[in-house]
């Protein structure tokens, strides 16, 4: 056979591998998102208290931190928000929700590594998974944390 036949065939190959790839990853994220309700349907769960005071032999004395009240973000300086956004998510007003360019780069560095090595999410990703998601660390939240994030960009300013 000759070297045009064999790289003929190594691309169709390669061709046919990446189609499954991406094909198991849509039925994968697909699987998920149908689990997912529409984002009207959410509500923010009654959190308990942030902090409980306990004596020394354990008797509850306080719990405190629930009744902090809402903080507009007009009453917060602007270099509240900048330095919270230069942190957590310093693409976060030119991303759709998910951070492709940050995704990338842990995805490399954790193959490099050989094991996770960091997160990639946004504040939206973070906003939908403590508001409406389990803490559970698993490939199925993760994918609709990342799915919530993107209708969440889509229908709030």
């Amino acid at each position: 056979m000759s070297v045009r036949g064999i790289l003929g065939r190594a691309i169709y190959v390669l061709a046919v591998v990446i189609a499954l790839v991406l094909m198991s990853m849509t039925a994968f994220v697909s699987f998920y998102a149908f689990q997912l309700q529409p984002l009207n349907t959410y509500t923010v769960p009654d959190r308990p208290h942030n902090i409980r005071i306990l004596a020394r032999d354990g008797t509850l004395l306080a719990e405190v931190g629930k009744s902090r009240g809402d903080v507009s973000l007009d009453d917060l300086p602007f270099y509240v928000w900048a330095a919270l956004v230069a942190i957590e998510d310093r693409r976060f007003y030119s991303h759709p929700g998910i951070d492709p360019i940050s995704l990338a780069s842990v995805v490399l560095e954790s193959i490099a590594a050989g094991r996770a090595t960091r997160g990639a999410s946004t504040i939206t990703q973070q906003l939908a998974k403590n508001l409406f998601l389990s803490p559970d660390q698993s490939y199925g939240r993760k994918i609709q944390e990342a799915l919530l994030a993107l209708r969440l960009e889509e229908t709030y300013s």
